[in-house]
């Protein structure tokens, strides 16, 4: 099982000013390579919602309430729990 963390995640936050929902967007790669990895489970306990990366390592994901951690988990790496603060990014 590979130790590297998939760290390189970047989380972009849209606010639409006529709603209460937010677009939580990002592209997942490995630490170590860079490479992007598609099939990344993402995933927020809060509202039991998630997603999966495509092809290129991207996700988009909807979101209605405040969003305290987000799970990225992958088969040969260790799940890594990430705390947003509302941040724009996360590198």
């Amino acid at each position: 099982m590979r130790n590297s963390f998939m760290t390189s995640i970047v989380v972009l936050l849209t606010h639409f000013a006529f709603s209460q929902e937010v677009s939580l967007s990002g592209v997942v790669t490995d630490a170590r390579t860079g490479e992007t990895l598609a099939g990344v489970n993402v995933y927020i306990p809060e509202l039991t919602r998630g997603t999966t990366t495509d092809l290129d390592g991207k996700y988009q994901i909807q979101v209605s309430e405040v969003v305290n951690e987000i799970q990225f988990s992958y088969v040969g790496y260790n799940t890594l729990t990430v705390r947003y603060t509302g941040q724009g990014s996360l590198n």
